[in-house]
């Protein structure tokens, strides 16, 4: 099942001076991200489906899975993988990326990859899903901008009641 964007909660750590970087929040403020700027790393269908939304839209994006999309949109690059690890992001050039969205369904995974992406290719802004709630602190820490999976679904499946 889709999330509307509207009802995903983002949540991120607004000061980063002490990162050389600025991170815009995604509820308090919307940006399109320029063109071929997008890098969506794992998520397995959640990735395909952020990545086909998007594409849709026009925006040229590039997918890191280990599960490829059997009919990708034309503006859908996609790199498969046998593992996601350090390895795995050497060909997407992710120093090319302004905006990194990390959707694996490990959080552990999600962090490590995060955190590559922000120490290892200089990525400003970066998004992570987050499926234990417990766990959006450790992303904060580290300056994450994090969606949280359970409030995100929790609150749509609410609503249809």
């Amino acid at each position: 099942m889709a999330l509307p964007h509207d009802l995903i909660e983002v949540k991120g750590n607004q000061d980063m001076k002490s990162m050389n970087r600025q991170t815009i929040n995604m509820s308090s403020t919307r940006r399109r991200p320029e063109e071929g700027d997008i890098c969506i790393i794992g998520g397995n269908h959640v990735g395909h489906n952020i990545a086909n939304r998007l594409a849709t839209r026009g925006t040229s994006i590039t997918h890191i899975d280990p599960i490829p999309p059997s009919d990708p949109p034309p503006d859908l690059t996609v790199h498969e993988v046998v593992s996601l690890d350090a390895t795995a992001l050497v060909d997407a050039d992710l120093s090319e990326k302004t905006t990194v969205l990390v959707v694996q369904p490990k959080d552990r995974t999600n962090l490590l990859m995060a955190q590559l992406a922000r120490t290892q290719y200089d990525v400003s802004r970066i998004i992570a899903r987050v499926n234990d709630p417990r766990r959006v602190v450790a992303f904060d820490d580290i300056g994450i901008e994090t969606v949280d999976a359970s409030a995100a679904l929790g609150r749509v499946i609410s609503e249809r009641l």
